[in-house]
């Protein structure tokens, strides 16, 4: 995802409980750039509860999906803050029938790491994987953690692990 115009969220801000991620298949860059604008502008124009953190919008390189990230404090206001206004339609990308059926995925932060070296974030990758259960969500990262990403990586700035709401993913 290309962050070049976009700061990042800051995942270790341990004021948010949970991290809401949507990803949109756009088709195109023309067309990437317009959703990036447009959900940008329809969050900036909102009324925001105080329970909310963050918003940061992301653009694939190959151009044809964008990434919105929405962090809140509690899960209960951000259903009520969803509940509470008609679906957002990215405008020729989605049909008000795509619109009302689009959620984010919820998840929650559970481990990362941060490095001590200052410098800018040029990219961020953003792999998902499946297990079973919630258990395996945990072990998951810390094996990979406590393993082989335990070792420090030129360049890396941070990793961040969300385990997903319906706990059947990280």
């Amino acid at each position: 995802m290309d962050v070049s115009t976009v700061p990042l969220p800051k995942m270790d801000r341990g004021d948010e409980e949970v991290v809401l991620i949507s990803r949109r298949f756009v088709g195109g860059k023309a067309r990437q750039k317009a959703a990036v604008n447009a959900v940008s502008a329809y969050w900036r124009n909102l009324p925001l509860p105080s329970d909310f953190r963050s918003m940061n919008c992301f653009e694939s390189v190959d151009g044809e999906n964008v990434m919105t990230v929405v962090q809140w404090r509690g899960e209960d206001s951000w259903d009520r803050f969803f509940r509470s206004r008609r679906p957002f339609m990215i405008p020729g990308v989605e049909t008000a029938d795509d619109a009302r059926r689009l959620r984010p995925e919820l998840y929650r932060r559970y481990r990362g790491q941060v490095a001590e070296e200052e410098g800018e974030a040029v990219c961020v990758v953003v792999p998902t994987f499946d297990v079973d259960g919630p258990e395996r969500q945990r072990r998951a990262v810390d094996t990979l953690l406590d393993g082989p990403l335990n070792a420090r990586f030129p360049g890396l700035r941070a990793m961040h692990f969300l385990l997903s709401g319906d706990r059947a993913g990280c």
